[in-house]
């Protein structure tokens, strides 16, 4: 019988529920190799191959598709927002949408904000990234294709952020992102989670487990707090106007 094991993700690192999780994993770990069902939930895509979390249960003797089946499930109900809050921009009617196709978290991402583009009569352009080494070509790519930049939270872009925000600036290419770390770093404009409510959940949840709670038996949250940040003066730099629709629902405008 597989035995079932849950990991709790919580913010964009990875909570210490889910760390209990792995070194339950690593304990429980025979040297008949049975196989063990992870379940995954997280608010945000994460790549397998730099995610810490999969690459630490890599080196304790797990991978995927060997002797571990992983269900992943990843917050809904926010990426459709995206797509709505670019088409308020003036004159803008095409988007490049950067992904990275060895997420497997982040499809489900993507045909969300495809549904949402369509639904707004704005086309979306896809260009898949190869490798983090070839981030400047799908840059290009991106800017040939479309008026304006998107930017979901695979771990990839976040590693990369000064290098995108840097060309953004250069070629005077206006993109929004979903984490709100690139805007405090100078981008346009982002619309993600915010994670000082969840760091202080998954304090709690610690908390339980450390006072012998089992994770399994915790109930799986999702995050429903997120921020719309506008930098007004990068957008001056960019020669763009934030519309006022944008400006007041946003929870924070950097001037």
């Amino acid at each position: 019988m597989d035995r079932r094991l849950t990991a709790l993700r919580l913010g964009l690192g990875f909570a210490l529920g889910v760390t209990t999780s792995a070194f339950q994993a690593s304990e429980a770990a025979q040297p008949e190799q049975k196989i063990v069902r992870l379940g995954f939930v997280s608010p945000v895509s994460a790549s397998p191959t730099q995610d810490p979390l999969w690459i630490r249960l890599r080196e304790l003797g797990w991978e995927e598709g060997r002797n571990l089946v992983v269900e992943r499930r990843f917050a809904q109900g926010h990426y459709d927002r995206l797509p709505t809050l670019m088409s308020e921009l003036p004159r803008l009617s095409t988007v490049a949408l950067i992904t990275n196709p060895r997420n497997p978290g982040e499809r489900g991402m993507v045909n969300e904000v495809a549904s949402a583009a369509e639904a707004r009569h704005l086309k979306l352009v896809i260009v898949p990234l190869r490798d983090s080494d070839s981030l400047q070509s799908a840059l290009q790519q991106a800017r040939r294709a479309g008026q304006a930049l998107l930017l979901l939270g695979d771990p990839v872009f976040a590693e990369h952020r000064q290098e995108i925000i840097s060309f953004c600036s250069h070629h005077r290419f206006p993109a929004l992102y979903g984490l709100n770390d690139f805007v405090q770093a100078g981008g346009l404009m982002s619309y993600g989670l915010d994670r000082k409510p969840i760091w202080r959940r998954a304090a709690e949840y610690v908390d339980k487990i450390l006072r012998g709670a089992r994770p399994e038996e915790l109930p799986v949250e999702q995050p429903t707090q997120y921020l719309l940040t506008v930098n007004t003066g990068v957008a001056k730099t960019l020669g763009i106007t934030i519309p006022e629709s944008i400006l007041l629902r946003a929870d924070e405008v950097i001037r």
